[in-house]
């Protein structure tokens, strides 16, 4: 993490629930960079798509060890 980011504890439940949004929101990102014309809009989704998968890995990170006790 950069000395800008911000942390936020989440219980295993509150991680899972936004765990879930991300899995929505790649979803419908997916369909949006499938049907998006514009190469630079294409970059920039692909960008956003990459972030968000890194972000899952570490929401279900948090949610499996919360589980796991």
């Amino acid at each position: 993490m950069n000395s800008n980011a911000t942390g936020i504890a989440l219980s295993a439940e509150e991680a899972g629930i936004v765990a879930d949004l991300v899995h929505q929101s790649l979803s419908n990102l997916r369909e949006e960079i499938y049907k998006t014309d514009n190469y630079d809009l294409r970059q920039e989704l692909h960008q956003r798509e990459a972030l968000l998968k890194g972000l899952l890995a570490r929401l279900e990170g948090t949610a499996q060890a919360g589980t796991s006790t």
